[in-house]
């Protein structure tokens, strides 16, 4: 079941030309994904890492969404143990740390959200917009359903294998 078009968000001329860079698969596995940089020593980020990487982004809404609830309860128990008269300290320390928390958890999804942005290959925005930020709710779709829910006239390994080789070298 086909629930976006890429074409509603990129032009021809775009999907064409990206369509034609996705090399067909010719049955080999995992050769064409380089892990490591070998000039310099220095480790480079690995393909899977970086998809991965943007899955983390609804693991984040949801425990920011959790934090908030938690940083509500904790405020109305305060304001009930201040009206009181038994204020507990350990309770403000812990709802300190749950605002750090919080902090730390926006700023992360602010980054991703960033590096979405930072994209400027717009067919491979779409792609990771629509497979990681869209609809945090459901499941991560499979490639396969990522390229028939896009429109995508390819294999969903030939999509990852794209996606993933585009991630590493941007």
């Amino acid at each position: 079941m086909r629930t976006k078009d890429i074409m509603t968000a990129v032009s021809l001329e775009e999907y064409l030309k990206e369509i034609m860079k996705i090399s067909l698969s010719d049955g080999k596995k995992g050769k064409d994904l380089a892990a490591y940089n070998t000039s310099g020593g220095e480790r480079k980020p690995s393909a899977a890492g970086k998809t991965r990487e943007f899955g983390r982004y609804r693991s984040i809404i949801l425990r920011e969404k959790k934090t908030r609830v938690n940083i509500l309860r904790l405020s109305q128990q305060l304001l009930k143990e201040e009206k009181s008269g038994e204020c507990k300290p350990y309770k403000k320390a812990e709802l300190r740390e749950l605002a750090v928390e919080l902090g730390r958890l926006t700023l992360r999804r602010r980054e991703l959200e960033k590096k979405r942005d930072d994209i400027e290959c717009d067919f491979l925005r779409e792609v990771i917009d629509h497979r990681y930020f869209e609809d945090i709710e459901r499941r991560i779709p499979t490639w396969s359903q990522t390229a028939c829910e896009l429109g995508i006239a390819i294999s969903g390994e030939e999509l990852r294998r794209y996606v993933s080789m585009s991630l590493v070298t941007a």
